[in-house]
């Protein structure tokens, strides 16, 4: 009994581990899609951008 509970709580270990890390790669997927949005506002602003 003692090594299933041990089981479980790396289990619950891994889990949480998991958890933290998907919150960790959204936070970075939204910084990176803001500076994107940034620059393609300044590109857009650019009085002459070369394309002729």
């Amino acid at each position: 009994m003692g090594e299933f509970k041990r089981v479980v709580n790396l289990g619950k270990q891994l889990r949480g581990l998991l958890q933290q890390t998907r919150v960790e790669f959204e936070f970075q997927m939204d910084a990176h899609a803001a500076r994107t949005e940034m620059w393609l506002a300044d590109f857009a602003t650019e009085p002459d951008v070369g394309f002729e």
